[in-house]
Parts: C-alpha cells; sequence; structure tokens
C-alpha cells in the first residue's frame, strides 16, 4: 500500500491485510465481507452531526462460524469540518471514561498515546479488549478489540497501538 491512498468510497487504504496478519502475531485472520463497508449520507443524524462518509473494516479470526468471536474493528468516519471531528473525539473519550469509572474499573487509561487527539482504553474484560481513538483533520478514528469467551485477544493492546499509529500515518498523508 503506498501511504496516503485512503479513498472512504473504497473503504481502501487505512489498513492492509497483510499488517492486521502481523499485528496478531500471525494468526488467520480474515476482513469480514460487508457491502455495507461505506456509507455516504448515513441515516438518522448524520448530516446533523456533520459525517460526510463513514468506513467500517472488522477483521474475525478464522474459521468464523457466526459466534461473537474475537474481532479488530477500525471505524474511520470523515465529518465536514475539523471541529466536528473533535466533537466526535469528545464524544467517545466521555464513553470511555464512563467505561472506566463505572463498568471495567480495573480498566487502563492514557491520555495521548498518539499525540494530544487520542486516548487509549485497556478493559480486557466483558468482551472489550482494548480501544484507541485518535483525530486527524477532519476525520476521526477509532481501533477496537473483543476478548474471546477464554479470555483471548487477538491483538495485543500494544500491536493495536501499532496498528493505529499505521492508520493515522495513512489519513495524515492522505490529500
Amino acid at each position: 500500500m503506498r501511504v496516503g491512498d485512503v479513498d472512504f468510497r473504497a473503504c481502501t487504504g487505512l489498513v492492509e491485510q497483510q499488517d492486521v496478519v502481523e499485528a496478531a502475531d500471525g494468526a488467520n485472520i480474515l476482513l469480514r465481507d460487508a457491502l455495507d463497508r461505506f456509507n455516504l449520507g448515513i441515516p438518522g443524524d448524520a448530516s446533523r452531526r456533520g459525517i460526510v462518509s463513514s468506513c467500517v473494516l472488522e477483521y474475525r479470526e478464522s474459521p468464523f462460524d457466526g459466534e461473537p468471536g474475537t474481532t479488530m474493528t477500525v471505524t474511520a468516519t470523515a465529518f465536514e469540518t475539523a471541529e466536528a471531528a473533535g466533537a466526535q473525539r469528545r464524544r467517545l473519550l466521555a464513553s470511555a471514561r464512563t467505561i472506566l469509572l463505572n463498568l471495567e474499573p480495573d480498566a487502563t487509561f492514557r491520555d495521548g498515546p498518539l499525540g494530544e487527539e487520542s486516548f487509549q482504553l485497556i478493559a480486557n474484560a466483558d468482551r472489550l479488549s482494548s480501544l484507541i481513538g485518535f483525530r486527524v483533520r477532519n476525520t476521526f478514528t477509532q481501533l477496537s478489540t473483543t476478548v474471546a469467551e477464554d479470555g483471548s485477544f487477538v491483538i495485543s493492546p500494544e500491536n493495536l497501538l501499532s496498528l493505529a499509529r499505521l492508520v493515522m500515518t495513512n489519513l495524515e498523508a492522505a490529500p
């Protein structure tokens, strides 16, 4: 992948399959085939929030048998303005802090692992393993992983941070 080849219409250029496999330490990870990975004119209150487009990529351990398994999801949302993307960051930051205070008291929270517009929550219980959110210009992106029933996770919080750094680099280089 050439850095900066992000295309929200095709939902490409954020991260490559091989990058996810490497972050999962070679586990057999597949992109879930979904026809609605890109949405322009998202229904509901999208226009009120200034959303221009959204891209969701969900990776699952293979074989996938339909049961909720271990996943890694990248959700990138482009807004009309950087201010709207910042507002989304603040909303999700408040949610992460609510999880920390009320649902997962043993969770770990880091402010700014990828710069001042980023945060990371490591819960590793109740299905959420790790979540990283960051803003680049008019986009807000979130990477999250779930925990399998046996407590294992497909991508460690450290590797998820590295993967987020790669996605951030691609977004920063995009025209």
